[in-house]
């Protein structure tokens, strides 16, 4: 499992490179759901989700969530990618 960002808007994840990129697979692996949080706030991004992604299945749970200056701590979305 790797816990991962997601563009709110964009609908795309947050990559190593610093970039952004179209598939959950180039996402920055955070390891943590609290410090993809407050890495993705630092970084000015206003509107992202968490999300818990399994690589082996393609498979996501949006975890955490934050729309402009609100915030959802609760794991409420599951979606295939």
């Amino acid at each position: 499992m790797q816990v991962i960002i997601q563009n709110a808007q964009t609908r795309k994840y947050f990559s190593n490179d610093g970039q952004w990129a179209s598939t959950p697979a180039e996402a920055q692996d955070f390891s943590l759901a609290n410090v993809a949080y407050k890495f993705a706030e630092r970084r000015g991004v206003k509107s992202f989700h968490v999300l818990f992604y399994y690589p082996e299945t393609r498979y996501s749970i949006e975890i955490l969530t934050k729309e402009n200056d609100h915030s959802d701590y609760l794991g409420h979305v599951a979606c295939a990618t």
